[in-house]
């Protein structure tokens, strides 16, 4: 009886940390373990590390004009879409929290993530999410070391690159421009 209790024990801590690390919506990682493993790889980066910051457009649209239940479908919609754009065993994809993701791509130049985030948010435009209104989304892109000396000011310079990206239109990805500001991919 003792051992049973053990395992139920340890299976519980087990789930209990799987739940911390994993959004429980989405199946990515949840904002903490996104924010911890992002401080990790930067401390540790001996390359370029780009980072996504995603914000789904019309979101609130969705949720007033169809329920909460269609939100849901269309944040896992988002992680999915996501996760097939991630190079696996590279990228890292996480949930900033409400309709906000992350990615960070490890060993990935930042033309060469201001591409993919283009063929990411043309896959969002394209997806069916069969609802009336069609989410897009906005992505802001900045890479260490270029545009940021840590692991914050790396996720502050995409969060601003991304709110560039919906000022200017939405559907669309901004970068953190050389010097300072903030350009369109076109």
């Amino acid at each position: 009886r003792c051992a049973g209790e053990a395992y139920a024990l340890a299976l519980s801590g087990e789930r209990d940390r799987n739940e911390a690390t994993y959004d429980a919506l989405t199946g990515v990682l949840a904002p903490r373990a996104f924010r911890a493993l992002l401080h990790d790889a930067v401390a540790s980066a001996t390359g370029v590390l780009s980072l996504w910051f995603v914000d789904t457009d019309r979101f609130k649209e969705v949720n007033d004009a169809c329920g909460h239940h269609a939100g849901d479908l269309v944040l896992q919609g988002m992680a999915m879409l996501l996760e097939r754009h991630a190079v696996a065993g590279r990228d890292a994809v996480g949930r900033k929290g409400g309709d906000e993701f992350c990615m960070l791509l490890r060993g990935t130049r930042k033309i060469r993530a201001i591409e993919r985030a283009r063929a990411f948010c043309d896959a969002v435009r394209a997806h069916d999410f069969a609802l009336p209104v069609r989410p897009t989304a906005s992505v802001g892109v900045a890479s260490f070391p270029f545009d940021a000396a840590g692991a914050a000011a790396l996720l502050e310079t995409a969060d601003a690159a991304m709110y560039h990206a919906k000022r200017s239109g939405r559907d669309c990805v901004a970068y953190a421009a050389e010097g300072h500001g903030f350009a369109l991919y076109e």
